[in-house]
């Protein structure tokens, strides 16, 4: 999929504000909220993965940032330091460039469907 730079623009400003309203502002209260969602959901459906993270990761998160135990668990960020960075950039970061790019192009698809 290659495209003039013009429509390169227009399809990544309407990713950004169409498609992740509120990722991308100071904030990143949609982004938050979508990592919120994640962990409640891993917890609710994957119960082991969620045993998982927070044994490998609890302790090593809570004194890397000199914080309590129990504001960890309370505000899940456990899960939040690894998945914030795969919604930010529509995983473009963890997956293959060929599996990106087909990603991104089922989403906007979808978007499509749905707008129209």
């Amino acid at each position: 999929m290659f495209v003039d730079e013009e429509s390169a623009f227009w399809l990544l400003a309407t990713l950004c504000e169409e498609m992740c309203p509120a990722y991308y502002s100071r904030s990143m209260n949609g982004a938050q909220a979508d990592t919120m969602l994640l962990a409640e959901l891993v917890e609710q459906r994957l119960p082991n993965l969620h045993a998982h993270f927070e044994k490998v990761l609890l302790f090593f998160v809570a004194a890397l940032v000199c914080i309590s135990y129990v504001f960890v668990l309370q505000h899940r960020i456990i899960l939040s330091l690894v998945s914030m960075s795969w919604l930010i950039t529509i995983f473009a970061d963890v997956l293959p460039a060929q599996t990106t790019v087909c990603c991104v192009v089922g989403i906007l698809a979808l978007s499509m469907l749905i707008i129209f």
